[in-house]
């Protein structure tokens, strides 16, 4: 495993020299230009535990020299435990986190811009009760989300108002989150009702005056907190920052991190790509508990990266990554990851005599003597980075190794390179089939592309339940439970031009295959 991924990685460069160069799949960018601490809103941090308002911020990274008037934009959250770096005992907690910052630059090297983000901080994990560890976890999530989606419409009000000074595409943009930023992004994704955070599990189970905790009632109550934008919140819990904006985005990406309940993830979300350590002792692989890694105390059960990207995949939300891919980290993804497309799980050995038994972040390395320099800020001595970078062997024991560090970044962008420019639709996305063959039965579809009508043939043999058309984000446009003949014939003169998806159920199982409409 020790050698895997550098070799991994220089299969990828023999295999795709046709690429070679291809924006948004390859590296076709020398230099990045990266412009920091610009403020993208304000709201009321409560990390010190009195409310005062503050400035978020990201770091903004960009390929020099570019000429193309938009760009596809990545948001990318950082880890650190909703704590400050040092403060929460890691050596991670910054937008300028090592891996935070390579993943940003590689992004924009491929040819996106990319933007290293703030979000509020704050919880209790050693609270004396489970409720004020598991209710202020909560409400550092929703109050992270709220920040993100603030981020999206503040670089869509950019491109209305101030004249696109960033050049983005604001149509092509999607997230991602290491760590802790992974429980942003998924959270994201697919919260967005109301009943979501009202389930029992997130109902307080007594009363706590210095938390605002009721007994009975939801930890989150947005008539205090705000909704999910972070509108409409009490004076001194919240500033609503750019209305009128949407927050929609395409796609989120996770590297760790969980999802607090299946319920949220439904049909007609947006793909999912996730990395994952299978021992991962800070976030489930599959179902489990999120615990204190100092004290092991139980804050709430989650759902990890093979659950979501399961049950993403059960809902067809997946669907858009259904393509002949031929590289070899798409072959590694598949030899382990029991046909869940977009999920790229990290078999890891527990490192010995570590008390966590397991491991993570395998893409993240440290330096001490960065350590040294940014402690005095944080108020920690050098006894306590000294604990502080020892404690990180303990997770990673490859911490301080930059290179191999390095050979998981590129093997997070080899895979996930390919599935940004399918979902967006980018130069270079598939479209080169019009017959797609099952095991059970096959599917015809034509003319491809389509212009004002599609026909949609499959074998007599099977009974077809319905078919449905998407669109390239999975959202169903129509659905057709009866054919003549096992042929079906949409109308597609008012579609837009772009990729669209029909997916199959049948007695013989699902199948879904794509046509362009021109």
């Amino acid at each position: 495993m020790k050698k895997f991924y550098p070799i991994l990685f220089a299969l990828f460069l023999l295999q795709t020299t046709s690429l070679f160069g291809q924006r948004y799949l390859n590296e076709v960018f020398t230099n990045v230009t990266k412009t920091p601490n610009i403020v993208y809103s304000n709201n009321i941090s409560v990390l010190t535990g009195t409310p005062t308002p503050i400035d978020l911020r990201f770091d903004l990274y960009e390929p020099t020299g570019d000429t193309e008037a938009t760009r596809p934009l990545v948001l990318y959250f950082h880890t650190g435990s909703f704590l400050p770096i040092l403060r929460n005992q890691t050596a991670t907690g910054d937008r300028a986190d090592s891996a935070t910052a390579e993943m940003c630059r590689q992004f924009a090297r491929r040819g996106y811009v990319a933007a290293s983000v703030d979000y509020r901080l704050g919880w209790n994990p050693l609270g004396t009760t489970q409720d004020i560890r598991t209710g202020t976890l909560l409400l550092a999530v929703y109050r992270a989300i709220q920040d993100a989606r603030a981020c999206v419409r503040y670089f869509k009000k950019s491109y209305s108002v101030d004249g696109n000074p960033y050049k983005i595409d604001t149509n092509r943009i999607i997230l991602c989150g290491q760590g802790s930023g992974g429980y942003i992004t998924m959270a994201y994704a697919t919260l967005d009702k109301t009943q979501e955070i009202q389930l029992l599990k997130f109902l307080a189970g007594e009363t706590n005056a210095t938390y605002g905790f009721v007994q009975g009632q939801p930890y989150v109550n947005q008539q205090v907190w705000g909704d999910y934008d972070g509108f409409n919140a009490a004076p001194g819990f919240g500033v609503s920052n750019h209305p009128g904006y949407s927050g929609r985005v395409r796609m989120a990406v996770n590297m760790g991190g969980a999802l607090g309940d299946s319920i949220w993830l439904e049909q007609g979300d947006v793909p999912l790509v996730a990395f994952h350590s299978v021992n991962d002792p800070f976030a489930p692989f599959g179902v489990g508990n999120v615990i204190v890694p100092t004290t092991g105390q139980f804050v709430v059960d989650v759902i990890g990266s093979q659950a979501i990207i399961k049950r993403s995949k059960n809902f067809g939300n997946q669907d858009v990554f259904n393509i002949p891919y031929n590289d070899p980290y798409t072959t590694r993804a598949n030899s382990i990851n029991n046909g869940l497309e977009g999920l790229f799980p990290f078999e890891l050995p527990i490192p010995p005599d570590s008390p966590l038994n397991g491991q993570a972040g395998p893409w993240e390395w440290i330096s001490y003597t960065d350590l040294q320099a940014i402690a005095p800020f944080y108020g920690v001595t050098s006894g306590g980075v000294d604990t502080i970078y020892q404690s990180a062997f303990f997770s990673n024991p490859n911490v301080n190794n930059k290179d191999k560090a390095l050979a998981y970044i590129d093997t997070i962008q080899g895979y996930l390179a390919p599935r940004i420019v399918q979902v967006l639709q980018l130069p270079g996305y598939y479209t080169g089939f019009s017959t797609l063959t099952s095991g059970d039965f096959t599917v015809t579809v034509a003319p491809n592309p389509a212009s004002d009508r599609v026909n949609i043939q499959v074998d007599a043999a099977i009974r077809i339940n319905s078919i449905e058309l998407l669109d390239i984000s999975g959202r169903r446009l129509t659905a057709i439970s009866q054919l003549n003949n096992n042929l079906a014939s949409l109308n597609t003169s008012s579609l837009s031009k772009g990729m669209y998806l029909v997916r199959i159920q049948s007695d013989k199982g699902v199948i879904s295959t794509r046509f362009m409409k021109d």
